[in-house]
């Protein structure tokens, strides 16, 4: 409960990122549904019963923009690939640069050129 304190208390100075913040949400989250007793100086708060939430609320958030970045990585690949075929025939050799894959509807780094 004093990492969240003291994060919000001096979030001017001090900057957590997403992926910090997810992990003392999520194992605060995850003492306070074990039980508070056990540890000195811990007590409950209003806040508790909201920790899971705001945990899978970014989690959703920071995995949303891993696939974000990683869609744009692929289509710039497959960008890349389709200009190499292009130069490819312009300069009149045979092939294909493109993956042959058999479910287009996966990412292109599972397919193999």
């Amino acid at each position: 409960m004093q990492a969240l304190a003291l994060g919000e208390q001096n979030k001017e100075v001090i900057r957590a990122d997403k992926l910090q913040r997810l992990h003392t949400l999520h194992n605060l989250a995850l003492l306070v549904k074990q039980g508070l007793e056990g540890l000195p100086g811990v007590g409950p708060t209003l806040r508790d019963s909201q920790l899971e939430g705001e945990a899978q609320s970014l989690r959703d958030g920071y995995l949303a923009e891993s696939v974000a970045k990683l869609a744009v990585a692929d289509k710039e690949y497959r960008d890349s690939l389709v200009t190499m075929d292009h130069v490819h025939d312009e300069k009149g050799r045979s092939g294909n640069a493109l993956p042959d894959c058999t479910n287009m509807s996966s990412p292109s780094y599972i397919c193999t050129p």
